[in-house]
């Protein structure tokens, strides 16, 4: 009995893992061509390792998250409704992104650009707490060639990208449960009346 609740949960556990993988994948290219085409992080090998170690912290995290039995596991439930609306949300977050990647001046009206500098700022005011250099908000102004700056390190860069991914993310899901939550009003006052003028 046990051990088919065991694989139940571990073959749901897949399920989400193959699921996430996908959607992180997506919606990490908007941020991964900013930092490394226009940002100049390209060559640096760091950068690159870094930003995909955060992409997989996120895969597993949704996955065991969304896999946890609770109301993300309950298709009737608000909070469920608003993961869905969230995913339709990103994405289009993730093309208007891409599609303005390429006209340069254009990505300061990008949710992406603007989420990367407050994790950025976020980060770089901890690094400086501890004592620490923090490089990556002066390379992202054309500062660390210029300055003979090092170039961000693993560390910095990692905890910039999933800083970013969780202010988006949390940015996201305010967005969906409002829009859930006023669709459903919308929806019980449709019932509400059209029981009234039945009767």
């Amino acid at each position: 009995m046990n051990d088919s609740k065991t694989d139940s949960g571990s073959s749901f556990f897949r399920e989400k893992l193959r699921f996430w993988t996908v959607h992180c994948l997506i919606n990490a290219v908007p941020s991964y061509l900013i930092v490394m085409v226009w940002f100049d992080q390209w060559e640096n090998p760091v950068a690159h390792l870094a930003m995909v170690s955060a992409v997989l912290t996120f895969i597993f995290g949704y996955a065991a998250v969304t896999a946890l039995p609770g109301p993300l596991r309950n298709k009737k439930s608000i909070f469920s409704g608003a993961l869905k609306a969230g995913l339709a949300i990103r994405a289009v977050f993730s093309f208007w992104t891409l599609v303005f990647v390429p006209l340069g001046p254009l990505m300061l009206f990008t949710p992406d650009l603007w989420c990367g500098q407050l994790a950025n700022a976020i980060v770089a005011y901890g690094f400086d707490a501890m004592g620490e250099q923090a490089s990556l908000a002066a390379w992202l102004d054309d500062r660390g060639p210029t300055e003979n700056l090092p170039l961000p390190g693993f560390m910095e860069i990692y905890l910039t990208t999933v800083m970013e991914g969780l202010i988006l993310s949390f940015m996201v899901f305010i967005f969906s449960v409002m829009a859930v939550v006023i669709l459903q009003r919308k929806a019980v006052r449709k019932l509400y009346s059209e029981g009234r003028g039945g009767a």
